[in-house]
């Protein structure tokens, strides 16, 4: 029996897969190894860059939270103290006539304590809620003196420095003195002045039913 001869074997086409990973296979491996060297190169550089965005936002914020350097200044015309309740309390500033002033209110916004430089002199002022009765001391025109007023607001006691002698005065309710004690020449003496229009100065003295018993002229 004759055997047929069979044809030779077509070439076998590579399938899709092994057409990949023939081209997989022909990235040499040192390019392989500088790419990677490339990308972990970059990393590092991104990592050093935002830390130093974080160490400049930092020293920032301590910069701000430290407020301002020693010795610098702060100028303002008003400085407003307030309380929780953001009523005011205080005030330091200066006023529409030029007036350096520093005012302090109670709860109820009753200006209770003042201390002034205007251009008559200086005064500290502690005031009562009806801003009238006060004590306050002052300095107008070289001589210093303590004042005590009634509810009116007049004044009604002073103790002062005048014309280099010290100097208690009491005044009537329309604010003449009607008394006092002084020093003049290193010589002591009471003064009593019968009325707002008496020239003459008396000396008298009272009993507790405020009678007087001795009296001179």
């Amino acid at each position: 029996m004759k055997l047929r001869k069979l044809p030779p074997a077509l070439p076998h086409s590579e399938s899709p897969e092994k057409k990949g990973e023939t081209l997989m296979c022909t990235h040499h491996p040192d390019r392989i190894e500088a790419s990677v060297n490339a990308l972990s190169r970059e990393l590092r550089w991104h990592r050093r860059a935002w830390l130093l965005l974080l160490l400049a936002g930092g020293a920032v914020a301590l910069a701000g939270a430290a407020g301002p350097p020693a010795g610098a200044e702060l100028r303002a015309t008003k400085i407003v103290l307030t309380d929780p309740s953001g009523a005011v309390r205080g005030t330091l500033g200066v006023e529409a006539d030029g007036t350096p002033a520093l005012r302090f209110f109670d709860e109820t916004g009753a200006e209770r304590l003042a201390a002034l430089v205007s251009a008559t002199g200086s005064s500290v002022s502690v005031l009562e809620k009806d801003r009238k009765t006060a004590a306050k001391l002052m300095v107008e025109g070289g001589a210093p003196r303590v004042a005590l007023t009634d509810r009116t607001g007049t004044d009604r006691l002073w103790v002062a420095v005048r014309l280099g002698s010290p100097v208690i005065q009491f005044l009537a309710p329309d604010g003449v003195a009607r008394s006092g004690l002084v020093t003049m020449n290193d010589d002591t003496g009471i003064a009593f002045i019968s009325g707002s229009t008496s020239t003459v100065p008396g000396l008298a003295l009272y009993d507790k039913n405020r009678k007087i018993v001795w009296s001179a002229p």
